[in-house]
């Protein structure tokens, strides 16, 4: 049976806890402290830690730090809040955090965590197995061994992400404190990274530049920007396979986050699309986002999510560019496709 180590300083969560998981099929061992749950380490194989990160004597980072020590294979899950981002980070880094959950939790995200986790941790331990058994059998198990690893492979990548992420957080947060800018705008920078690290955006997926417009305008209009005008400047019927998800992220983040506080009742926003052919198999979208709104250009320009999600994106075959025009700002999101 799968064992799942709680660790959090205030009893009343280790209680919730308790109730929530009771017919969850795991054995399930709680720790009002770090040195509390070392102590439990030293007794049971341990497979899943969730650990509080804010904890007197031996907070979460430390803990997790040790237990790493103890045991790498253990998956470790950290919860936190929106105020702990650098501790977050640190331990994303450092300790290789599964997965963190912000608090307020909900009890049935948490325990589908939990499960992922689990499944994780039994994944590995049966590739292992499996390498072993492969060496006595026949190639007959190959195929399941791949299946395996395929898995993990995904885990370890979405690991990576979050560390990329981050590192340009981090990044950013210095170009802010360096320019000497509002700290609020931190506070837009940790949604966008919570954004960011709770969805998966980053792989790559088959569309139609028709599709993509279709969902640019639902956005727009539902974000009530009212003087939109979107138009396809040259457009196929070509089937591609790019970073999708993430241009629309970026640009959703933008309008939400850099634009929303401009005046919406002096803006004209016109959406632009092109295609344009590389070689045989490859393309580049360039979608134009112009923003007529001449009194707020610098302050789109300058804004630390545009800073942010313009050397996030370098790292996906997307390049982010926005310069002043004549009536206010221009936004070109350049996306790297394969034709399929």
């Amino acid at each position: 049976m799968n064992k799942v180590l709680f660790v959090d300083d205030e009893i009343n969560v280790l209680n919730a806890l308790k109730r929530g998981i009771i017919e969850e099929e795991y054995e399930a061992f709680f720790a009002t402290s770090g040195q509390a749950a070392l102590k439990i380490l030293e007794k049971e194989k341990i497979n899943v830690i969730v650990a509080d990160m804010r904890m007197p004597v031996m907070d979460g980072i430390k803990l997790l730090k040790e237990v790493k020590k103890i045991d790498p294979d253990i998956v470790r899950i950290v919860l936190s809040g929106y105020s702990q981002l650098p501790q977050i980070i640190v331990a994303v880094n450092k300790v290789g955090v599964f997965k963190f959950i912000l608090k307020p939790w909900e009890i049935n995200e948490l325990i589908a965590d939990i499960r992922s986790a689990l499944e994780y941790y039994n994944l590995k331990r049966e590739a292992e197995k499996l390498k072993e058994n492969l060496k006595k059998t026949s190639k007959m198990y190959d195929t399941q061994l791949e299946l395996l690893q395929d898995k993990t492979m995904i885990y370890h990548k979405r690991l990576k992400e979050i560390n990329v992420a981050s590192q340009k957080m981090i990044d950013t947060i210095k170009w802010i404190v360096n320019n000497k800018m509002d700290s609020s705008f931190i506070d837009v920078l940790e949604k966008i990274y919570q954004e960011l690290v709770l969805k998966s955006i980053f792989e790559q997926e088959t569309f139609k530049t028709e599709q993509m417009m279709d969902e640019f305008h639902k956005y727009i209009k539902e974000a009530s920007y009212n003087q939109v005008k979107i138009g396809l400047t040259k457009h196929s019927n070509q089937q591609y396979k790019g970073n999708y998800r993430l241009v629309f992220f970026a640009f959703s983040s933008i309008l939400k986050y850099a634009i929303q506080d401009t005046d919406k009742k002096h803006q004209q926003i016109r959406i632009l699309l092109d295609e344009k052919e590389l070689e045989e198999q490859y393309a580049i979208i360039n979608i134009y986002v112009v923003i007529n709104s001449e009194k707020d250009c610098k302050s789109i320009i300058k804004h630390p999510a545009i800073f942010y999600l313009t050397a996030l994106s370098k790292s996906y075959d997307l390049d982010i560019m926005t310069q002043k025009e004549n009536n206010g700002v221009s936004i070109r999101f350049s996306m790297h496709v394969e034709k399929v």
